[in-house]
């Protein structure tokens, strides 16, 4: 006969014992537990501790469905006043279609205030209240929990809607047929996996502890700079900072600003949805690929 433990929550101060240190972090590396909790097929991470005017929203997501921002902010405590204000500041400042609040437990004033915000809205705009634990059996691993105690009265519709519409979204394979096409113009700038549908191509230059980042849009492509997913934008910009003055010089690209998650940025404007645009595209990516990894590859300005 099988033997069966007692499932027990633990203090959240058991798994991390700061919310900016230990807590954020780790959440932007586990956005799929996270994502799995409000049933979507993923999220992709855009940055954590992301400016706001003169605040930092925790983490900034985009669903690669259909490209929409979600805003994560979080708590290791209960639900106070202060967070319900940062939510619809950064909810506004970040142009974000859901946001995300995360907390030990919710007092009934806040669950009343997002229940409230979901009525008032119109979809695709969406609140969410989550509730984070702890778990373990006797001995084990702890486990997080994730629990959604609000959300949008039509959110499990579009969630059934979007995953029957997942394997032929119009998103999706446009971006598919795109990175096909460029792997076939220029097969030896980078790997990707076959039937790639996501918006960025990440290509590390571990020499300069950064990464290239190629993306995709329907108004255009663009290429930037940023660190590894989930690390600190400060530690990455100032890594940046030393190579300023020669993507200037070569790229025409400025660093960008303290916690931007996507620095020394260049974007031509082109309409994506027409073919006819892709191999330019694909060559203008290709050119500053080689560009952006020959300036990394070189040592940085303080070293010279």
């Amino acid at each position: 006969m099988a033997r069966f433990g007692k499932l027990e929550f633990v203090d959240l101060r058991e798994a991390w014992e700061y919310e900016d240190l230990d807590f954020t972090p780790w959440l932007a590396d586990n956005l799929d537990l996270l994502a799995e909790t409000l049933g979507m097929d993923g999220l992709e991470l855009e940055g954590k501790e992301v400016w706001v005017g003169g605040f930092r929203a925790d983490i900034l997501a985009r669903d690669p469905r259909d490209d929409s921002r979600l805003l994560i902010e979080n708590q290791l405590e209960d639900s106070d006043h202060t967070h319900l204000g940062q939510i619809l500041t950064y909810w506004a400042g970040l142009e974000a279609q859901a946001v995300v609040w995360i907390a030990r437990d919710f007092w009934d004033e806040h669950l009343a205030a997002i229940r409230r915000l979901n009525e008032r809205v119109a979809e695709p705009f969406a609140f969410f209240a989550v509730i984070v634990g702890v778990a373990k059996i006797g001995d084990s691993d702890l486990a997080p929990v994730f629990e959604i105690v609000e959300k949008p009265n039509w959110w499990d519709r579009r969630v059934k809607t979007a995953t029957r519409a997942a394997g032929s979204s119009a998103l999706g394979d446009f971006r598919a047929d795109f990175w096909a096409n460029y792997s076939k113009l220029h097969p030896g700038d980078f790997r990707l996996r076959d039937g790639f549908r996501g918006a960025n191509a990440r290509i590390p230059v571990e020499s300069a502890g950064l990464t290239i980042v190629l993306y995709l849009a329907k108004g255009g492509v663009g290429i930037y700079v940023g660190g590894k997913v989930g690390e600190d934008q400060d530690e990455v910009f100032a890594r940046v900072q030393s190579f300023e003055n020669r993507f200037a010089e070569r790229a025409g690209a400025s660093p960008g600003e303290p916690g931007d998650w996507h620095c020394l940025l260049n974007s031509p404007r082109a309409d994506m949805a027409d073919p006819d645009n892709w191999r330019a595209a694909a060559d203008w990516l290709h050119e500053k690929l080689a560009l952006y990894r020959e300036i990394l590859s070189q040592p940085d300005d303080s070293e010279e």
